[in-house]
């Protein structure tokens, strides 16, 4: 087991947009958080006896940070990762804030269905802290998770610009010159699409849905895609106002079609 400590330390200072060093791959998804289903509840995060919130000011990185707040003793937030981190040492960062207020202790860790790193704490000082911790997980796991936890019912921590990657040095995000990626998928809202032709109105051939993306602001790019074969359906997605995705849909096959439990992906590459 190796664990690293504090690497930098800082009160807030000016935001930016992060991504990850070249050649290198963040396997946290919506590590910044860039994505939220809503202005309270983060892409990929599940929750347990706590609140979230999205936070835009005095964070370390844009566009966001999350603000978790327990609603009971050992709340904590847990994003899954990928099956193969297992076997292979694995190094979870970011930069962490707990209140001042707090009693008790708040930690990061990374963990298993059998096995868990060591628990680093977070200071309770009201600064960001970049911190680390590396660990190996033996083969044979299942369910690898990066774990931020407070023991207090009351307790308020910060979260922002976090990254796991494989080996044992911390991920360090730089600034980017076009912003951050954003991936999450919902369900198809509409209804039956009548077959497009010279006959037919385009809005029968038409649905248009409406997605709400905390964080998205326009100049954005989106692109859309769908998680089933739909031949003859085709799928566009654009920004049309702040924290606002439309997309629509155009039926340009011979017949109706109709994508119940279709699965909508929205990628947002950010103007800046």
């Amino acid at each position: 087991m190796q664990c690293v400590g504090i690497v930098d330390e800082a009160a807030p200072g000016a935001n930016t947009y992060f991504t990850v060093p070249t050649g290198l791959h963040n396997l946290l998804p919506n590590g910044g958080p860039e994505a939220w289903f809503s202005a309270t509840v983060p892409y990929n995060w599940t929750l347990s006896n706590c609140t979230t919130a999205r936070v835009t000011t005095s964070i370390r990185s844009e566009p966001s940070a999350i603000e978790v707040t327990n609603t009971a003793d050992n709340g904590y937030i847990a994003a899954p990762l990928p099956d193969s981190v297992i076997g292979k040492t694995i190094t979870f960062a970011g930069w962490f804030k707990a209140s001042s207020s707090n009693t008790d202790l708040t930690f990061f860790e990374i963990l298993t269905n059998a096995h868990v790193s060591s628990q680093i704490l977070i200071p309770p000082d009201d600064l960001w802290h970049y911190l680390s911790v590396t660990y190996a997980f033996p083969g044979g796991d299942t369910t690898p998770q990066a774990v931020i936890q407070s023991e207090k019912n009351g307790n308020v921590y910060y979260a922002n610009a976090m990254t796991v990657c494989f080996g044992s040095s911390p991920l360090h995000p730089k600034p980017a010159s076009y912003g951050y990626t954003m991936e999450v998928a919902g369900a198809y809202g509409g209804g039956s699409i009548t077959a497009w032709n010279n006959a037919t109105p385009y809005a029968t051939s038409s649905y248009v849905d409406t997605v709400e993306l905390i964080g998205v602001e326009l100049g954005d790019q989106v692109v859309a895609s769908l998680g089933m074969d739909t031949d003859g359906l085709l799928v566009s997605a654009a920004v049309t106002a702040a924290d606002t995705v439309k997309v629509t849909f155009l039926n340009i096959s011979a017949g109706a079609i109709d994508p119940s439990g279709l699965v909508i992906y929205l990628k947002v590459f950010k103007r800046r």
